[in-house]
């Protein structure tokens, strides 16, 4: 039943550590380098005393999220237990109860203090502060399991015999020597053990929603953010292991140049990052106008990335030349090369990221021009009339003539009568 409860705890505080990490390159720690250790190593006690000791882990740059382990206390007894700030405990360690599983938020790529301990020699017997079921995890797997590493050993020193009053020397008159006492050696207390981590675990934009790629061995940061961005005011916020960094997260920051970035830990020591933004290049592709001098101006479909130029009737379309305007930085084939249209015809336009858009472009010859303004035209196209109609178009149009001809005929024979009237007579 225990087992089953430290695996539904595991579970629960994966998962709380793996919502509250960045998101972002998580790093799988290395069973052979990762580990577990207490601080300092060695130190000479009186029997009785009180003394504190750090238990920190080690993991060589590799980034780990959940510990799991036992304290084991040998000749000593546990005074204390105090967890360091800012990790996820699920099971916290006490005197009664050693056992611990905590996470680390963010999870951790630098040596990092966990937890304080206070103990009390027992006799003057060799004492241990280590530890037993220990597992390392990151990445959501265990990567160190039982790895225990880091044995912190205390001598104690035997309290010092009491000093023996020497013989009185006896004289004529006889007199007492009073009895005299070495003092206690007077014990010293050591020097709290000060954190020394200062690494900067996550740096991102959340308003462009952009982390940051952080590379703890050159200690840089990079990252690129959307075309157009301005860098003069760029807000970062910043994660770190220290005490302070400089400049501070939240902090408006002009990033047209790299900056440097300093953590400081605890114990004041200090390391610097240098960050470097980069604005990615425009990524606009499109073609705005297609056209051929003097023939026509081609209809864009910005949708389906479609061209399509009406040209006069007659016109060849096997050697056309275009005239391109495009929004990007490259388009192929070239404007002002001349090319076969007589199947449509691919155009390529190339964006400052390189990105690409293609475009079909067809070139369309138009329809004959049909006359209609004569009779015979009006009567070709009332002939182009379904066949049911032809013959009725015939007969309509011989009345049409018949009519014509009977006000012409008719017409001349009047003006004849007139004329012979008005002839003179002969004398």
């Amino acid at each position: 039943m225990k087992n089953m409860k430290n695996i539904k705890m595991k579970i629960v505080l994966l998962t709380t550590v793996l919502l509250l990490s960045v998101a972002g390159f998580v790093g799988t720690a290395d069973a052979a380098t990762t580990f577990l250790y207490v601080s300092p190593t060695n130190v000479s006690k009186t029997a009785g005393s009180v003394f504190n000791a750090s238990v920190g882990l080690n993991n060589a740059g590799d980034k780990v999220c959940t510990i799991e382990g036992t304290l084991v206390f040998n000749n000593l007894t546990c005074q204390g237990i105090t967890l360091s700030s800012g990790l996820q405990a699920i099971s916290s360690p006490s005197c009664v109860s050693p056992y611990f599983l905590v996470g680390i938020p963010n999870c951790t790529v630098s040596d990092r203090t966990l937890m304080t301990v206070s103990v009390k020699t027992e006799n003057t017997k060799p004492s241990t502060l280590s530890f037993k079921g220990v597992d390392i995890i990151g990445e959501g797997v265990s990567v160190s399991s039982a790895s225990v590493a880091g044995n912190y050993n205390v001598a104690p020193v035997v309290k010092p015999a009491p000093v023996v009053a020497p013989t009185p020397v006896v004289k004529e008159t006889p007199k007492t020597t009073p009895k005299t006492t070495t003092p206690k050696p007077k014990e010293t207390t050591p020097a709290p053990v000060v954190n020394s981590a200062k690494a900067i675990t996550s740096f991102d934009f959340a308003a462009y929603a952009v982390v940051g790629a952080i590379n703890e061995d050159t200690k840089t940061i990079v990252a690129t953010l959307p075309y157009g961005t301005d860098v003069t005011a760029l807000v970062p916020m910043i994660t770190t292991t220290g005490k302070t960094v400089s400049p501070a997260s939240g902090a408006a920051q002009d990033f047209t140049d790299p900056v440097a970035y300093t953590v400081t830990a605890e114990d004041k020591s200090t390391q610097t990052y240098t960050v470097a933004i980069t604005v990615a290049a425009n990524p606009a592709k499109a073609i705005t106008d297609f056209s051929f001098k003097g023939l026509g101006a081609g209809v864009i479909n910005e949708t389906n990335h479609v061209i399509t130029v009406t040209v006069p009737f007659g016109t060849k379309v096997n050697a056309l030349t275009p005239t391109i305007v495009i929004n990007g930085v490259a388009v192929s084939p070239a404007s002002g090369m001349t090319q076969d249209f007589t199947h449509s015809v691919i155009y390529t336009v190339t964006a400052a990221d390189d990105s690409t858009q293609a475009y079909t472009v067809t070139a369309t010859v138009a329809a004959k021009k049909v006359a209609k303004s004569s009779l015979l035209g009006s009567m070709a196209n009332v002939l182009s009339l379904g066949t049911g109609k032809v013959w009725l178009a015939v007969i309509v149009t011989l009345i049409i003539l018949g009519v014509i001809g009977y006000f012409i005929l008719k017409g001349n024979k009047k003006k004849a009568k007139k004329e012979v009237k008005q002839e003179p007579l002969i004398k």
